[in-house]
Formats: C-alpha cells, sequence, structure tokens
C-alpha cells in the first residue's frame, strides 16, 4: 500500500469527517439504513477514487467529498429500498390502482439523477427546502427550482 496515498486519504478524510457523517447520517435516517454501513460505503469510494481527485484548496476538496458522500448514499439507500421490495410485497393489502400508482412513481424515479431523487425523496419525508439545501450542498433557491422542475416533469408525464 502507497504510504503517501494512505496519508493523504487519512488527512482527507479527518478533515471533511463531519461533511462525511453528516450526509450519512441523514441519508440512513430518511431511508432507514444503518449509518455505519453507509459510512463504510462512502469511505471505500473516497478511497477508491482518491487517486482522481485533484484538489487546488480545501474548498474544492470539500465540494468533491461532499459529492462522492451524497452519490453513494443516495445510491445505496435506492439499491437497499429494491432488494427490500423485491424481497418482499412492501404493499400487501394494496389495491390494483394503488400497484399501478406505485409502479408509475418508481417509473418517474428511476429517470431522475441521484440528486434531484434525493432532493425529492427529502422533500416527501416533509423536510423544508432549508433542510434539503443543508444536506445537499445546494442554496435554498436551487432546491426549490429543482422541486418545481420535477415536480412539472412528473406533471407532463
Amino acid at each position: 500500500m502507497d504510504d503517501e496515498r494512505l496519508k493523504r486519504f487519512d488527512e482527507v478524510t479527518e478533515r471533511h469527517r463531519w461533511t462525511i457523517y453528516k450526509v450519512c447520517h441523514h441519508y440512513g435516517r430518511i431511508s432507514r439504513v444503518p449509518v455505519e454501513d453507509l459510512l463504510q460505503e462512502v469511505l471505500i469510494e473516497l478511497w477508491l477514487k482518491l487517486g482522481r481527485m485533484e484538489a487546488s484548496n480545501v474548498r474544492v476538496e470539500s465540494g468533491w467529498v461532499r459529492t462522492v458522500a451524497r452519490n453513494v448514499a443516495a445510491n445505496y439507500v435506492k439499491s437497499e429500498d429494491a432488494r427490500k421490495r423485491h424481497g418482499q410485497n412492501w404493499m400487501p393489502d394494496a389495491s390494483p390502482d394503488a400497484d399501478e400508482a406505485a409502479r408509475l412513481v418508481d417509473e418517474m424515479m428511476a429517470q431522475l439523477d441521484s440528486t434531484d431523487s434525493a432532493i425529492l425523496r427529502l422533500d416527501l419525508e416533509g423536510y423544508s427546502d432549508a433542510e434539503i439545501a443543508a444536506v445537499t450542498g445546494l442554496s435554498t433557491a436551487a432546491v426549490s427550482m429543482r422541486l418545481y422542475r420535477i415536480r412539472r416533469k412528473f406533471k407532463n408525464l
């Protein structure tokens, strides 16, 4: 193992440990996925992608770490949700209309990128635009605009 890479990994994760933890804790809380599992997945991905990150300053590095953490957590939650759905009937007493509606929502969610999907999930969980902005690293105005566009896209579908 390259000592320099390990040293750099330790520095990056130490410097941004709070950001990593916040993202994992939030995704874990809204999806009931163990935070420790998300943390492991994020750290593995950061290790694998560390060679691609060429940060010129801490702010750029922070954005990179936040983006990796958010994408990994969103993908992990999405795959965990899919495993749960396929492992059991997640709407046991649902009517055929409810099954069709759930299928349509799943199809529409699959068309969104990971950030928009995460924003919509947080919105559906009842989080405010400001809370979503804090988690995603976007501005409150950007979150509001994305939600508006997502809803308009869903209406058109």
